[in-house]
């Protein structure tokens, strides 16, 4: 089961969006979508969230959550969350290297990633260029940083900017989130 589980995941990272690593808000429910229909395998297992709008950062976490966990059972024993600002890196690291309880898949969502201290974030570089198959990490952050740490983790992610949307945009997104609640809107 674990190596079908591999090629599973393997052919869903093989499924492109359009060759596309950076997504919006809006862009990424459809990114979501194009995952070929099998339960708990995301198409990449690193994804990073960042900018000022906590909202849609919490929203995509929670689409990410309904997306990989489909029993509430799941989602408590294999979601966990860790702080930039109270939590250490090997911690996280430990919490990621260890294998989901009774599942196919963890997440684990580190906030606030950019209140680490830059200087303890080199020994992130080694999980971030081989992670655990089985483990989805998500950073967030309000402003993501410039140095080599950094970098690397946006060369492997799936990068989604969470800014305050134009107002030409707000519209289309209201209107999506309206008739994904199977509420009838009319565009003008």
């Amino acid at each position: 089961p674990d190596l079908q589980l591999q090629s599973i995941t393997g052919a869903a990272r093989n499924f492109s969006f359009a060759g596309m690593k950076k997504l919006t808000v809006t862009s990424f429910s459809k990114y979501l979508r194009t995952v070929p229909a099998v339960p708990a395998v995301p198409a990449d297992i690193l994804y990073v969230f960042h900018g000022e709008e906590q909202f849609f950062i919490d929203q995509l976490i929670t689409e990410l959550e309904n997306f990989i966990f489909k029993e509430p059972a799941d989602r408590q024993l294999n979601c966990h969350t860790f702080y930039g600002t109270e939590n250490s890196l090997s911690e996280i690291i430990s919490n990621c290297m260890s294998y989901s309880m009774f599942g196919t898949k963890k997440l684990v969502v580190v906030k606030d990633f950019d209140k680490f201290k830059s200087n303890t974030l080199d020994s992130l570089i080694k999980y971030v260029q081989h992670p655990q198959k089985s483990t989805v990490l998500v950073f967030t952050a309000e402003k993501w940083g410039k140095s080599k740490v950094y970098q690397e983790i946006l060369e492997q992610a799936v990068s989604v900017s969470c800014k305050p949307l134009k107002e030409e945009e707000l519209y289309g997104w209201l209107y999506a989130k309206a008739r994904n609640a199977d509420i009838k809107a009319e565009r003008e």
